[in-house]
């Protein structure tokens, strides 16, 4: 056999057990498994194979993101295991039963201190005597305060006997003069002589008009029979509560 005939024999060989393909200009080199079918690319224009992507290519990591442009730090970081534990620690229950209810206990305390300075500073009810004389009924005081605020140009604007005593409000023009000159006026009315010797609660608030410069006097008025120095305290605790109260109504009504 000649020289060249060996020398293809021999290489048709290897082509044909190990699936080296020859190497020319326009391929290269690649290894395939056996059985696989020999993979032909036609030549690019510039006469060289672009590489086909292999396995580590396709996993390669890919490289850091740039932080231009990324969101900035977030200006509310997540709380400390130290203030979780101490938010934690506010809504959790004694775990002995003793302690829950000393606990329990001290809050119905509290509660019933609350109870009474409320009851205190809005005075208990008086109970009303069991023989009220005729002139303290509502019909009776609202006729003699409507005489006595008309005499001043003025009016009553409500007689309140849910409980006792009956105290009626309204308003009249101030006369000019001293705060207060309006309410003495309006006590010194003859319309009210009858309760010249009874016990009273009078209370006034003078109102001053922005655009007119107006003066009116804002008065609440209750008589009731004289007794004793601890039942007219507890009245005019009362009254005090039941004035300031109206008074508030009539000053949302005026803003």
């Amino acid at each position: 056999m000649r020289r060249r005939d060996a020398a293809f024999l021999i290489l048709g060989v290897l082509v044909g057990f190990g699936g080296t393909r020859l190497v020319g200009p326009e391929t290269t080199s690649e290894t395939e498994g056996p059985g696989d079918a020999a993979r032909h690319e036609a030549p690019s224009p510039d006469n060289r194979r672009a590489r086909a992507p292999s396995q580590t290519d396709r996993f390669r990591p890919l490289p850091p993101r740039s932080t231009q442009g990324s969101a900035p730090e977030n200006p509310y970081p997540p709380p400390t295991q130290e203030k979780v534990e101490e938010f934690d620690a506010l809504f959790e229950l004694p775990s002995d039963h003793g302690e829950l209810e000393r606990l329990v206990a001290d809050l119905e305390s509290d509660l019933e201190r609350a109870r009474t300075e409320l009851e205190y500073l809005a005075g208990s009810v008086p109970e009303a005597p069991a023989k009220l004389d005729e002139r303290f009924v509502q019909e009776s005081l609202s006729t003699a305060m409507n005489d006595a605020a008309s005499d001043l140009g003025g009016a009553v604007s409500a007689v309140d006997c849910t409980e006792y005593p009956c105290f009626a409000f309204g308003e009249i023009p101030h006369p000019g003069g001293e705060a207060g000159e309006g309410l003495r006026r309006l006590l010194g009315s003859g319309a009210l002589g009858a309760y010249s010797s009874d016990a009273r609660g009078a209370y006034a608030w003078d109102e001053v008009d922005e655009e007119t410069g107006e003066i009116r006097t804002h008065f609440g008025v209750s008589f009731y029979p004289q007794a004793g120095g601890r039942a007219n305290k507890t009245v005019q605790h009362r009254l005090s509560t039941r004035w300031h109260e109206w008074l508030s109504a009539v000053r949302r009504e005026h803003e």
